[in-house]
């Protein structure tokens, strides 16, 4: 697709693609590299030498390192260079000026009853092209034909479609406490998922209590919290840290919790 006087010079001094191809692949992966990468080492038996040579690369904004064996400081630093200035590197151009090649391409090959399959960022692979003259020994920019493809997957419009999402947006009903509905919240508190929000010494733990089972589990940011908890009588109580410990997936903790009936997080 991307036609170029250096690359169908190299296809013409390689013609065997085995040859030419890591060349023009090498040339273009080069234009990739924004920095050099440079380093520098010294040895020295003297901890003071050491330390200033560390601080100074430091202070250069370098990634200085010191190792030390038996007697022997040995301290090596490494810096980046950036190659070129501008705001885009050169190979966003190339991706760039690629997609505007296939998009030609696309215009060029594509009628109204051709079936894209495949993009690439060098070549595009369609079904029922339009009819056009092939050249007997193609270069690179050049149409071709693919003999060989294997097709994988679905298309998108023989894919079963799941039906629209409607969001219904969450309807909170709120209930203030008085001493008349104060057994009718707990009550409720117990049986549905809900928010209990209340400034220092409201009550909130004391709820907590009422509800608590065998089959109920409280969670909290810190330590401090968690605590408090155990100390008013709430003993399976676990900060998020603890309690999701382990370096497993998202369906293991689902499990962990679903043994539970309540969940009680508090804050």
């Amino acid at each position: 697709m991307m036609h170029s006087q250096n690359s169908q010079k190299i296809l013409t001094m390689f013609p065997d693609q085995e040859g030419s191809k890591p060349l023009v692949n090498c040339f273009i992966g080069q234009l990739n590299q924004q920095y050099v990468t440079k380093s520098k080492g010294c040895v020295t038996g003297d901890y003071n030498i050491a330390m200033g040579v560390l601080l100074n690369e430091s202070e250069k904004k370098q990634s200085p390192k010191v190792y030390q064996v038996k007697d022997l400081y040995f301290i090596r630093s490494e810096y980046k260079e950036k190659k070129v200035s501008g705001n885009v590197p050169i190979y966003r151009h190339i991706i760039a000026s690629s997609y505007i090649k296939i998009d030609k391409l696309y215009h060029h090959v594509c009628k109204k009853d051709t079936l894209v399959i495949a993009y690439n960022t060098d070549s595009i692979k369609v079904i029922n092209p339009k009819q056009f003259t092939l050249k007997d020994e193609p270069y690179a920019g050049d149409i071709r034909r693919e003999y060989e493809i294997n097709i994988k997957g679905t298309f998108f419009d023989d894919l079963e479609m799941n039906n629209v999402f409607k969001y219904t947006p969450t309807k909170w009903n709120e209930i203030q406490e008085n001493k008349e509905n104060y057994n009718e919240i707990v009550d409720f508190v117990g049986k549905n998922s809900c928010m209990v929000v209340g400034m220092a010494g409201s009550g909130k733990t004391e709820i907590i209590k009422k509800i608590w089972t065998d089959e109920s589990i409280a969670l909290t940011f810190t330590n401090k919290a968690a605590d408090n908890l155990k100390q008013r009588g709430v003993m399976n109580t676990y900060t998020f840290d603890s309690f999701f410990l382990e370096q497993q997936s998202t369906s293991f903790y689902v499990k962990k919790l679903a043994k539970y009936k309540t969940v009680c997080i508090d804050e």
